[in-house]
């Protein structure tokens, strides 16, 4: 079959790329209902049945259970509510990972009247059976629990933060089956601990903690020396009533920065991200990035799929959920994007594909209203393209699914702006003119193919920007031209 020929684009073996966002920002529908399960605290969502489509799992911390909703994969999902536990005091915070590594997803709880962390062995079946087992028992007033390996010695670990008694702490896993655990205190003096985070946020290969103490107004960072035993140094970050925080690299410069949300009672709190020197020690400097009534959760993750960290937010006070959009800038400007102001009591946040349907949706969670929400997606992208980090001297490699089956896809680029523009042969892109491609590849029959490793040019330095977009071109499909979501790294 003949290469399809891009008329007007010219092509390029090799070409530097940089930072992007989406000429089109996410739109969302209307509220629909999940479940209404009793005070509903946190929520999470990942395919716990393993049948192909996203599920949610939610702490009910009123009601004391432990739930799980089944998607029932219909382009429009009905849910199924399905009890993990009906018999947890306050469950607050949840996980789902694979805690015993047997390839299904467990369930990782934290406690509040319980004074415990528990985690939920998955069985493995269509209609999942679950083992409760303990990690601790006496963390008095458990808000948080993470799993990580402290220790390096490849089984998941438990991080925990207990509110009464001041206490961030970690449990190590014996390896056995299933695992036996021995708890060690990293510090006894965060007044109210919270919230943690878990990253390697000084890169030397190990994981490191972020943890809030809302009663002692510090945000701090605990440094892992990486020995077997974990000891820990402590790390200010700021003084700040921090009630939720998360890691990752918000600027795209490759090392892990830190965003929180700090709650003042009966007025509105900042939500900030700390951008990291990439130091070792890293120091941390603070950039406000908006004020919101009693922000209580936040969770970062790409929304617009535009290939830079996006900040989602539930305003409990202000009884609504929002996102922060990043413009992928070295040093980021925010857009304040209002989702629903219907949300009373507001205090959990998520983002899954629900409808499988390659877009994000948004869930959330209000404890006053006793409801699990989601949004729909109104803007997913017909098809997905992810661009590997790029470094200087590098390479670059592309990656593009849910395409047209067997047709040809190039990689359009600019580094004039992220468009939109219309081509004389009728294409609009989300990229300024000029554009150009780099040489084209086929996607199999499941719309996926990748192009690259191509080797980046001495141009192309660290700190270059490009703006990208896949074009496929499927000459016997009903569809001429299918395009991905703009996106683009900036070189490292």
């Amino acid at each position: 079959m003949q290469i399809p020929r891009l008329f007007l684009l010219s092509s390029l073996v090799v070409a530097g790329f940089g930072t992007t966002n989406s000429a089109i920002s996410q739109d969302f529908g209307g509220e629909q209902v999940i479940g209404t399960p009793d005070g509903p605290h946190n929520l999470v969502a990942d395919d716990l049945d393993a049948d192909g489509d996203i599920d949610v799992v939610v702490s009910a911390h009123y009601g004391d259970r432990l739930l799980w909703y089944a998607n029932d994969g219909a382009p429009v999902p009905s849910w199924t509510e399905v009890e993990i536990d009906p018999l947890v005091d306050g469950p607050w915070n949840v996980e789902v990972v694979d805690m015993d590594l047997d390839g299904d997803l467990d369930v990782l709880v934290a406690a509040y009247y319980d004074d415990a962390v528990y985690w939920y062995e998955n069985d493995g079946q269509p209609i999942p059976a679950w083992t409760k087992r303990t990690v601790a028992s006496a963390l008095d007033g458990a808000r948080s629990a993470r799993a990580v390996d402290v220790d390096g010695d490849g089984d998941l670990d438990v991080a925990a933060a207990s509110y009464f008694d001041d206490t961030i702490s970690w449990h190590e896993n014996d390896g056995l089956i299933p695992p036996g655990w021995t708890p060690h205190v990293i510090s006894s003096t965060a007044n109210g601990a919270d919230e943690i985070s878990v990253a390697d946020l000084d890169g030397d290969g190990d994981m490191d903690l972020v943890a809030t103490s809302e009663l002692g107004s510090q945000l701090e960072w605990f440094e892992n020396d990486g020995a077997s035993t974990a000891p820990w140094t402590l790390h200010a970050i700021d003084t700040v009533r921090a009630i939720a925080v998360a890691t990752g690299d918000v600027d795209g410069d490759g090392v892990v920065d830190v965003v929180s949300a700090a709650w003042n009672y009966g007025g509105t709190g900042p939500m900030i991200w700390y951008r990291s020197d990439g130091g070792q020690p890293p120091v941390f400097t603070r950039n406000d990035v908006d004020s919101l009534l009693g922000p209580a959760h936040i969770h970062l993750v790409d929304l617009d799929r535009d290939h830079d960290l996006d900040v989602l937010i539930a305003a409990e006070d202000g009884d609504s959920v929002r996102w922060f959009e990043n413009d992928g800038a070295a040093t980021p400007a925010w857009t304040n994007h209002l989702v629903s102001a219907a949300m009373d009591g507001a205090n959990s946040v998520f983002a899954a594909d629900l409808d499988g349907d390659l877009g994000l949706d948004y869930l959330s969670s209000s404890w006053t209203l006793d409801k699990v929400n989601w949004f729909r997606n109104l803007d997913p992208p017909d098809m997905l393209l992810q661009v590997d980090p790029i470094h200087e001297g590098g390479t670059a490699s592309f990656h593009v699914s849910d395409g047209p089956p067997a047709s040809w896809a190039y990689v359009c680029y600019s580094t004039a702006g992220s468009g939109p523009s219309t081509l004389p042969n009728g294409i609009t892109l989300d990229l300024d003119a000029p554009v150009k491609a780099i040489r084209p590849f086929q996607l199999d029959a499941f719309g996926a193919g990748s192009m690259g490793p191509i080797p980046i040019p001495p141009a192309a330095s660290m700190g270059l920007r490009v703006w990208l977009q896949a074009v496929a071109i499927d000459l016997l499909g009903p569809q001429l031209v299918t395009l991905s979501q703009g996106a683009g790294i900036r070189v490292r």
